[in-house]
């Protein structure tokens, strides 16, 4: 399924890098994508905008295709058009039979990513870094850059000089030649292929302590009004969304988790390693297609959603990875491991958990940092509970 346009927002955001491009097939829905991100940028959707709403007249350029006659290219702030591309039959086919067309190029597209790049256009005044004029901010849009560009190689010069000094939104076609290659390999580049969907996450949600620190089931206790469990139900409630699945030995807790529309597994088995393994073993029913699985504790109840997501991204982006939350120095949970370690999961010794795992892979293991040493605390006893509960008030 793909995800949402709010979603690859916010998977683009955590990322932490400069431009968005969208690629893919012919027909896969890029440009249509493209405009429900702005939309999401512009901050339409919260007033009240659905995500197929027109943004309006975005900064940037527009390139548009003709079958069987020519492509123009539109300066999307002038609206001058020319074309760039004309319809040649003797062409390989039958995507590329247009010929690229010089002058178009270098009579409004070249003088377009130049304005852009020095910010003289609406988005940002002649004179200073204002972009209060502007809905879009600092941002450029460009719809589409293709194999017709190769053609002319000051273009592709004044397009890379515009990514290296405003942040673009655009999309890229689904080809690989040397140019668009040379984009995709950018390391400022966030690039969503639409052929491709992002990688499906299951989470174990592992209930099944038995409190004796404690002295009672501590995931039923008082937390800010609600049970303590409650915490990590909202915080992995996330964008991009997994697959929940809470393994507990309580009746109470399975119950709070299915009105969530978490599934759960119910069981008596003693060990640590019999909760990974039953959590697995269900994700291999409910998502079989799963290339990772989070293993999260339930007693960390500042765990932020932002901070799940945060680890959930890096995930996605290196899902041949051992993810893990930390901070500073400290290491700690929740976990994702990639689909190459569920076999080992499944086989622990009865006394090990996921850091065995670990252990066996040091060199797979990334981390996600927390925003606070307080997120990666558990509340083993009703005094770290009493804490807790006191630093929440911080959040």
């Amino acid at each position: 399924m793909r995800p949402t346009p709010q979603s690859i927002v916010r998977f683009f955001q955590k990322s932490r890098k400069r431009h968005l491009f969208l690629t893919g097939s012919r027909h896969s829905g890029k440009s249509t994508l493209l405009a429900q991100i702005a939309v999401c940028m512009n901050g339409n959707l919260s007033d009240g905008h659905s995500p197929d709403s027109a943004p309006g007249v975005l900064p940037g350029i527009t390139t548009r295709g003709v079958p069987g006659q020519h492509v123009l290219l539109t300066d999307n702030e002038t609206g001058r058009s020319m074309v760039i591309g004309e319809f040649d039959r003797t062409l390989s086919g039958p995507g590329n039979q247009m010929r690229p067309v010089a002058e178009g190029f270098s009579e409004v597209g070249i003088p377009a990513l130049k304005r852009l790049a020095f910010g003289s256009g609406s988005a940002r005044s002649a004179g200073g870094d204002d972009t209060s004029c502007s809905p879009f901010g600092d941002r450029v849009w460009i719809d589409e850059i293709g194999y017709l560009e190769e053609g002319c190689p000051a273009y592709c010069n004044a397009l890379e000089y515009l990514l290296d000094h405003r942040p673009v939104c655009g999309v890229l076609r689904g080809q690989d030649t040397p140019f668009l290659k040379k984009l995709k390999a950018r390391k400022d580049i966030f690039l969503y292929d639409l052929d491709k969907p992002l990688p499906a996450v299951g989470c174990i949600l592992m209930a099944s302590g038995t409190g004796r620190r404690f002295g009672s089931n501590k995931l039923l206790a008082d937390f800010g009004g609600q049970p303590l469990i409650s915490r990590i139900l909202a915080a992995t409630d996330t964008e991009p969304p997994i697959k929940r699945i809470a393994v507990t030995r309580h009746r109470q807790i399975a119950d709070l988790c299915e009105q969530a529309g978490i599934t759960a597994v119910l069981h008596d088995l003693p060990c640590r390693s019999d909760t990974i393994r039953l959590g697995l073993e269900a994700l291999g029913t409910i998502l079989p297609d799963a290339s990772g699985c989070m293993f999260c504790p339930c007693d960390q109840p500042l765990l932020s959603k932002e901070t799940m997501e945060k680890l959930i991204c890096r995930f996605m982006g290196q899902p041949d990875y051992i993810h893990r939350l930390s901070y500073a120095h400290t290491q700690g949970s929740p976990v994702i491991f990639p689909k190459h370690c569920f076999h080992e999961l499944m086989t622990l010794p009865a006394d090990k958990g996921g850091s065995f795992v670990i252990r066996l892979h040091p060199e797979e293991v990334r981390f996600a940092e927390a925003s606070s040493e307080w997120e990666l605390r558990d509340a083993d006893t009703k005094e770290e509970l009493a804490l807790l509960q006191k630093m929440a008030e911080h959040f």
